[in-house]
């Protein structure tokens, strides 16, 4: 199909994740526009979201930049992203995170590729760390677009980090949500062994200090000594 556009779509990683789901999404959501699409992840060769995108049918890249060493590993890595931009004549590339950009930045430029994207999940690396800010302001002035998940991020790439608010865009993370049937919420119990009138609280993330599981926790338990929950 040489006339239909072609989108380089790059992940984190091919493991379970955030921004892995939002990355996935978007691929498959291309695909069904009649988009051709290429994955990749920069940290990982194979893994869970390989295997979905594969199933399907989006072919599926190895660009792992740990398999690369040496003092030359960055040229390296920047000869093989270049080809395959080149070699699969892609027209747009969509990347995860800034750190991506130091990585697909200079490549995509030199490739000729106008349509960069970078999306940013999150701004813990960015306060926490001056080089990660210095890093970002270099690179992703390679990206012709950045979009972040909530507008705390925007004002933050605009009023500290310095980028034009043409160049900015706020996209909250979509979630798919299925519709509500008793014959869903019986399989669903069944599955995680809930009987009918038990109440049961989830929490879908990382285990991580930045998510603050503690406060969850706290609601939780207030919730529960108030006697407000209802059935699921």
């Amino acid at each position: 199909m040489p006339d239909v556009p072609v989108i380089a779509a790059g992940l984190f990683s091919y493991q379970f994740g955030g921004s892995e789901r939002v990355g996935v999404d978007l691929a498959l959501e291309f695909k069904r526009r009649g988009y051709q699409v290429v994955c990749f992840a920069f940290h990982d060769s194979d893994g869970p979201m390989r295997v979905e995108l594969e199933r399907a049918g989006i072919r599926c890249l190895d660009l792992n930049t740990e398999k690369f060493h040496g003092a030359l590993r960055h040229a390296l890595f920047f000869w093989k992203f270049w080809r395959m931009l080149r070699k699969e004549r892609v027209r747009a590339l969509h990347v995860h995170h800034h750190g991506a950009m130091i990585l697909c930045g200079i490549p995509a430029r030199l490739a000729g590729i106008t349509r960069v994207v970078m999306t940013e999940h999150g701004l813990q690396a960015l306060l926490e760390r001056a080089d990660a800010r210095r890093l970002t302001v270099r690179y992703c002035r390679y990206a012709s677009d950045i979009t972040v998940v909530e507008p705390g991020q925007l004002e933050y790439f605009h009023k500290v980090l310095g980028f034009p608010l043409e160049k900015l865009h706020c996209i909250p993370n979509g979630v798919r949500v299925p519709t509500r049937t008793s014959a869903l919420v019986e399989r669903k119990r069944r599955e995680f062994g809930l009987g009918p009138h038990m109440f049961a609280f989830f929490y879908v993330g990382r285990l991580n200090e930045v998510k603050d599981l503690g406060t969850l926790l706290d609601a939780f338990a207030a919730l529960a000594a108030d006697g407000s929950s209802a059935n699921a």
